[in-house]
């Protein structure tokens, strides 16, 4: 009896140990340069988010990727099957960030990005946009072909000129800013870049 405790409860221990290591290593780090520093120790998905940034910067080195990108006021990442935004949270320099056709549904950590002019996600599995409630300084917003139902926490984005949603959600059309004109209808498609063509207001 006592082996078959241990048989199904050992696992179990160890995995509750390495979910609470890797998110402790999450906590842990503020910077890109950390980021890339514990790759190893991160969840494939992080791993390749790192490994997408490292590309944009041109070098594999962590120290140089982390001066690199927080030169960077503008990055975007189109169609690189990210899921995990968490090291691109710690640019806090961006303000025009471009996502479409990733695989991303959890956007917690853009909270942090609270520069962001222009935050282009169309394309992907986000719900939940709440997150976003706080990007006080946005100017321009694509979320188009998710899974958002409720556009509400946006309403107190004053600064929204664009905010397309209606396309490809399962959302009510009704407008949640207070200039109705900003809400549009459709964006264009995932191989497009979105900053280039739709240049954020100022």
């Amino acid at each position: 009896m006592i082996r078959s405790f241990l048989k199904f409860s050992l696992p179990a221990l160890f995995t509750g140990v390495s979910f609470f290591c890797v998110h402790s290593l999450e906590a842990e780090a503020q910077s890109f340069e950390q980021w890339c520093q514990q790759k190893s120790n991160f969840p494939e998905a992080t791993q390749r988010t790192i490994d997408e940034l490292l590309l944009y910067a041109g070098t594999k080195d962590c120290t140089k990727a982390n001066i690199r990108l927080n030169r960077e006021t503008q990055i975007s990442l189109l169609g690189k099957q990210i899921a995990d935004v968490n090291p691109i949270a710690s640019l806090s320099s961006l303000a025009y960030l471009s996502l479409d056709d990733n695989q991303i549904r959890d956007i917690r950590p853009l909270a942090k990005l609270t520069n962001l002019l222009s935050l282009s996600l169309n394309f992907n599995q986000i719900r939940d946009i709440t997150p976003l409630s706080n990007l006080n300084n946005l100017t321009q917003l694509f979320l188009t072909n998710n899974r958002i139902d409720d556009v509400e926490p946006l309403e107190n984005l004053t600064n929204l000129k664009a905010l397309f949603f209606r396309e490809g959600n399962p959302v009510s059309s009704r407008c949640p800013l207070r200039n109705q004109y900003a809400c549009k209808f459709s964006a264009p498609s995932p191989s497009v870049d979105i900053i280039r063509i739709y240049p954020p207001y100022r």
